[in-house]
């Protein structure tokens, strides 16, 4: 069998050859965008969290009341745990403004790492951890400073530094400061 090399073809044949493999190209590109854009469109917020304690990038924070800038350190369901220099932040994800790479790292990051999977069961550890802590909800103009008394199913009791119990929805805490304890 005979193969004919490109230039033993007839002009408009290799004309039209280009063009198919053109047109080739720009399809196999424009599928290829489609992938990507599908790709992006079905992460959540923890996946675009996790990708960030992955590759280990400085991040901001934004709450309505606070903006936060650390390192991220712990990922769960529901919510994500900021280290700064005096103290640890968890910030519910269903509740931030926004989140801002300020310095991509280029190299180091971490796994998931094992914790406590939710909001809840975070609050859970602080309870036994930290003598107080700084809870913040949409409700309240300033963070209220406390201990954690109780967790229930779908409630965090926290009894301020006057003694007084105040009881917000887990859905409403915004974001939890938590200082490690002094002894």
């Amino acid at each position: 069998m005979i193969v004919r090399g490109d230039d033993d073809l007839p002009e408009d044949l290799r004309s039209l050859d280009r063009r198919l493999r053109e047109e080739f190209r720009t399809e196999a590109r424009e599928v290829e965008a489609l992938v990507t854009e599908s790709e992006l469109r079905a992460r959540t917020l923890e996946d675009v969290v996790l990708e960030l304690i992955n590759r280990g990038d400085r991040i901001q924070v934004g709450t309505p009341k606070r903006t936060f800038n650390g390192t991220l350190i712990y990922v769960g369901k529901d919510f994500c745990t900021i280290q700064d220099p005096e103290s640890m932040i968890d910030v519910n994800l269903a509740l931030p403004s926004y989140i801002k790479v300020t310095e991509r790292a280029q190299q180091g990051g971490q796994e998931r790492g094992e914790g406590p999977g939710t909001l809840e069961m975070r609050l859970v550890e602080h309870k036994d951890e930290f003598a107080e802590v700084e809870l913040h909800t949409a409700a309240l103009e300033e963070p209220l400073t406390g201990r954690i008394t109780t967790i229930g199913q779908d409630h965090v009791v926290l009894t301020d530094r006057s003694k007084e119990q105040w009881v917000f929805p887990l859905t409403t805490v915004t974001f939890v400061v938590c200082r490690p304890r002094i002894r």
